[in-house]
């Protein structure tokens, strides 16, 4: 048998398998400061305005370079910008407490422990109705579209291109095994 395809063969696994082994560690570091939730949550419909709106991400932010911003259905800034605290995983803003009902947008910009900048916005509504006390959620935020698709696309694209170059690499062994049987 030729030693050759052999040697390509086991060249192939092992950098297909270094490659799997490095991208599926990759993807929770890529993908920065994601929002992971947010109080209130995106397109929640609220009964009372809240006293403020907390975002946490999927790991420590910065407070330099991080804003947050909540305008209100009139076009107004709804938050007092002087309010802005960012420790941890967490940033939050308190809203002024003239605000009406409607639709508010929260923008944001962050920039994660690592320098990298997540920005995104989503939208929550203080409705009409009932008089409870300010309102308060955990729930996912779910609009945030900073590189979590993008991870996934990433880790499966290459996953793919893995695939492919096992098979083709399993071709090459085989067609030569079948080339030197024939000698």
């Amino acid at each position: 048998m030729n030693p050759r395809p052999a040697r390509v063969l086991l060249t192939g696994l092992l950098v297909s398998l270094s490659a799997s082994g490095w991208l599926l560690t990759a993807g929770p570091a890529a993908a920065h400061a994601d929002l992971v939730s947010s109080s209130p949550a995106a397109n929640e419909v609220l009964t009372k305005s809240p006293l403020d709106v907390t975002l946490t991400f999927g790991e420590d932010i910065l407070s330099q370079g991080s804003t947050v911003v909540v305008t209100g259905p009139d076009g107004v800034r709804a938050d007092d910008p002087s309010t802005l605290q960012v420790g941890g995983t967490e940033a939050s803003v308190q809203l002024q407490s003239t605000h009406t009902q409607g639709e508010f947008r929260v923008d944001y910009r962050i920039v994660s422990g690592d320098g990298h900048i997540a920005q995104d916005d989503f939208t929550y509504t203080v409705s009409a109705s009932g008089s409870g006390a300010p309102a308060t959620s955990s729930a996912p935020a779910g609009t945030d579209t900073n590189g979590n698709a993008g991870v996934v696309v990433w880790v499966l694209g290459l996953g793919a291109i893995g695939v492919v170059l096992v098979v083709a690499l399993v071709v090459v062994f085989v067609r030569g095994r079948r080339d030197s049987s024939r000698d």
